[in-house]
């Protein structure tokens, strides 16, 4: 009995010195709702060729990752996009989204059409996609990284 007594105090001061575990973070239903915005208006901004409201979805230190190129910082992003050729048709719908705290992970896919000045047939393209979106203080969702590659060989 008396060693009981004297292990007791030891037990009850070392779980009193242990750290409370974090809270867990979380992604509430409202961030799901915001995070989709930004990715379903990616589209219809394309279509529209409104450069300006694309570059708007991203932080001021984002990055894209064009297949076969080197990566745009924001600084260049709108005058990349501006450098496209004409699309006539885009859908890039959302497959999966998971979040945690202030940061998403998206993943989905694209298809393409574009009309390349001096080719007499459209390109199509077809391929997969993910995005990184970050929780800003205001409680928007901006994208911080995305990028893209095709499902397509590079054509030689």
């Amino acid at each position: 009995m008396r060693s009981t007594r004297s292990v007791l105090p030891l037990v009850v001061a070392l779980a009193a010195c242990q750290s409370p575990a974090p809270p867990a973070p979380t992604f509430t239903p409202a961030d799901e709702a915001a995070v989709r915005k930004n990715l379903d208006d990616y589209t219809p901004l394309t279509m529209a060729k409104n450069w300006d409201g694309i570059v708007a979805l991203y932080t001021s230190d984002a990055v894209r990752f064009a297949p076969n190129e080197p990566a745009v910082p924001y600084a260049a992003m709108k005058a990349w996009l501006e450098k496209y050729p004409p699309i006539s048709a885009f859908e890039a719908p959302t497959d999966h989204l998971d979040g945690s705290g202030d940061l998403a992970v998206a993943t989905g896919h694209y298809a393409l059409t574009a009309n390349v000045p001096g080719q007499t047939t459209p390109m199509t393209d077809k391929g997969k996609s993910f995005v990184i979106l970050k929780k800003q203080a205001d409680g928007s969702w901006k994208r911080t990284v995305d990028g893209w590659n095709s499902d397509y060989p590079p054509p030689k």
